[in-house]
This record gives C-alpha cells, sequence and structure tokens, in this order.
C-alpha cells in the first residue's frame, strides 16, 4: 500500500474536481441569468488564497516530516499499516479535525486562521481554496497524538489529505440535501449549514467526513433553509492579502490595550469577535 503516492494523488484528482465543479457552477449560474460580478471576484479572489496557504503548507511540512519522524522513533510501541489501522487512523484522524474545527470557530487565535474560509459571502467550489497562510501551522497540535500513539507518520499525513480531499466536493449549492448520507456524513448541505451566518446555522456541522461527532457533542444542525453566507462582520474586499489578515487589525487593537500578558493569553484563547 503505497500511502504516499496516494496521498499525491488524492491531492492532484480533489483540486481537479474542485475546479471542474467550479467551472460547471459558474456555466450554470450564467445559463440561468444569476451570474453576478461579486460571484467571478469572490472565486478569483478564493483561487488567489491558496497561494498564502501553499507557502505555509511548505514552511510547516519542512518543519514537521522530520519532526514526526523523530517522534515515532521514540514511541515505545508501533501500530501496524494496513488497511484496517489506516481506516482507523482516518477515522481518528476525523476526530481531532472536529475538536480543530471547533477551536477555529471558540478561540481567537485558531478565528484568526479559520476566518479566511468563511470571509466569502458566495458559496461555491472555489471556497475549496480560501485558506490561510497559517492553517497549516494550527493543524500540528492536532496531529501529533496520532504519532505518539503509534501510527507511522506517512499514515497519518495520509489521513490529513483525505479529510480534506473529501472535501472538495461539498462547497456548493448544486448538490440538494442527501437524506441516506446527511445523518451521517458531511454532505454539502451539512457544510452549506457550517459556512452560514444565520444565528441558527453559526457554530454547527464542524466533522470533516463524518457528523458523529456533532451529533455526540450537540453541534449539528439540519439545513432549514437557504444560509446567509459570510461572516456576521463582512469584510467587504477581495484582496486576498486583506482576506488572509482581515481580523488582525482588531486583534492588535485589543492586545494594546493592555501591557499584561495575562490579558493578552485571555484574548487570543477567548471566544472571536465576529464569527461567521
Amino acid at each position: 500500500m503505497n500511502l504516499e503516492l496516494l496521498a499525491e494523488e488524492a491531492i492532484l484528482w480533489s483540486s481537479v474536481l474542485s475546479l471542474g465543479m467550479l467551472a460547471v457552477e459558474l456555466v450554470v449560474a450564467w445559463l440561468q441569468g444569476r451570474l453576478r460580478k461579486l460571484e467571478i471576484k469572490e472565486s478569483l479572489s478564493s483561487l488567489g488564497a491558496i497561494i498564502g496557504y501553499s507557502l505555509g503548507e511548505v514552511f510547516v511540512r519542512a518543519l514537521l516530516l522530520g519532526s514526526l519522524f523523530w517522534i515515532y522513533a521514540y514511541v515505545p510501541w508501533k501500530i501496524e499499516t494496513n488497511v484496517w489501522t489506516v481506516a482507523g487512523a482516518v477515522i481518528l484522524s476525523d476526530f481531532l479535525y472536529y475538536w480543530q474545527h471547533r477551536l477555529g470557530h471558540e478561540m481567537r487565535l485558531f478565528w484568526l486562521a479559520h476566518s479566511v474560509h468563511h470571509s466569502s459571502p458566495v458559496y461555491n467550489s472555489s471556497v475549496n481554496f480560501r485558506l490561510s497562510i497559517f492553517d497549516p501551522l494550527l493543524a500540528v497540535p492536532f496531529i501529533l497524538p496520532l504519532v505518539m500513539a503509534g501510527f507511522h507518520p506517512v499514515v497519518v499525513l495520509f489521513g490529513q489529505v483525505f479529510l480534506l480531499a473529501y472535501q472538495s466536493w461539498i462547497h456548493t449549492e448544486l448538490i440538494g440535501r442527501l437524506p441516506l448520507l446527511d445523518w451521517l456524513l458531511n454532505t454539502p448541505s451539512n457544510h452549506r449549514v457550517h459556512h452560514g451566518a444565520d444565528d441558527l446555522y453559526l457554530d454547527k456541522n464542524y466533522g470533516g467526513v463524518f457528523m458523529i461527532w456533532d451529533h455526540m457533542f450537540g453541534t449539528y444542525q439540519k439545513e432549514q433553509f437557504s444560509p446567509e453566507y459570510g461572516l456576521t462582520v463582512p469584510i467587504n474586499s477581495q484582496n486576498p492579502i486583506r482576506v488572509w489578515f482581515s481580523e488582525f487589525p482588531s486583534l492588535m487593537r485589543d492586545l494594546s490595550g493592555s501591557a499584561s500578558p495575562l490579558h493578552w493569553f485571555r484574548i487570543l484563547l477567548g471566544a472571536p469577535g465576529a464569527r461567521g
């Protein structure tokens, strides 16, 4: 089982799928006479945002890979790599992703990065690429536990790639509700709810692949009406740099209000301001 090759192919084909779906979405919107300039601008902005994420990923990967293998070498127990343990690693990765994602909404330090993904008032497949330069770094604490549990680093990284690749089909309004799947899996309907800025939809549906964690921890919400997308306080910009750093000015103002490190920690670890 060549997991490294599978991961590379998953990244390639999920990107192709996202771009293909985006093309279909834009063509359908144009044929139906509802393609707006805003949708084109926001889509281009989202595609531009992936540049920063890619730079962050290269930096983190350069530091992380060697560190993971170094840690793994000192783990006294090793989990055999086979189909079943890889499946188990994917499930556990999704469980940890749930908490990473939830912190992305409930803790200001993580929201600084995750707000980028939520900042578009347009919801289409371009949002797959609307990621922060800091996302790869903030994922590290949720990768280490699996290596320390004895999973091979390649298995752990494959799990991360699988989670991201799976989500390449869910940022769309073209696919309606899927009653047989919506309860169990992260589907377009469930993820539309997650991106909604409506009071009913805020901070719901965090699972990457499975919705079981949301059912367990009380954060599941079924789609009841079409959401209003974006942040509760819009940034009103398609400049990728503004998109990446939109939360930083308010954070700097709040931090400058006190010279106390304790105050700074309370702000960074406290709840965000504008959430979506």
